[in-house]
């Protein structure tokens, strides 16, 4: 039995390479590999809580959360199953660094991943990670837009006259007061939509609600 195992042994593995090199070639001509890119895939932050419990706040910077990601697989895969909501980019938040950055996992759901090939063109999320906090500010009112012939605008007095702003530390301690906005239509109408706008030393924030 031993005599015939080993008899032409030689020629056995020879065969064997050579089927398994048709098989390739023949799965290659039948379902050859093909590659497909989709841009603009939001990186999926999870466990983003961690941070609110340490009473922290974070910013996406350079807009490192959108990836471009390339799928390599057999065309029957890539062209005809895969599909943009297939495409997972995720990002763990209890994983940050030292440096303020989190590495990014590719793969894909609905699919084989051991039959494709995925890869982004960057592979960590950057922020700006700031202390949250909270202060009291002034709010004022200024009145903008026309009223109709015939009518003029009266004393405009707010029910409220602090409110509370929260958010980074940075941001917040550069806050002088804000204004809130009211916006008149010619029919003597005040919208229902107020701007309010955070007066900063450098810019103005506006919030619309």
């Amino acid at each position: 039995m031993k005599k015939l195992l080993t008899r032409n042994l030689g020629l056995k593995l020879a065969s064997l390479v050579l089927a398994f090199v048709l098989w390739f070639l023949v799965a290659q001509i039948y379902d050859p590999k093909d590659t497909v890119t989709f841009n603009n895939i939001q990186v999926r932050l999870i466990n983003t809580d961690l941070l609110e419990q340490e009473g922290k706040v974070y910013e996406v910077l350079d807009n490192s959360n959108l990836v471009r990601v390339t799928v390599t697989g057999p065309q029957s895969i890539v062209k005809s199953e895969l599909r943009r909501n297939d495409i997972v980019a995720e990002a763990d938040m209890s994983k940050l660094t030292d440096i303020n950055t989190i590495a990014i996992t590719y793969y894909c759901e609905n699919i084989s991943n051991d039959s494709v090939e995925i890869r982004g063109n960057h592979d960590s999320v950057r922020l700006n990670v700031e202390e949250k906090t909270s202060k009291w500010i002034k709010l004022e009112s200024t009145t903008l837009g026309e009223v109709a012939s015939g009518y003029m605008i009266g004393n405009v007095t707010l029910d409220q006259t602090n409110i509370e702003v929260t958010g980074p530390k940075s941001a917040i301690s550069q806050i002088d007061h804000a204004v809130c906005r009211l916006m008149w239509t010619l029919s003597c109408m005040m919208r229902t939509t107020m701007n309010y706008l955070w007066k900063l030393s450098r810019k103005t924030w506006i919030l619309r609600i």
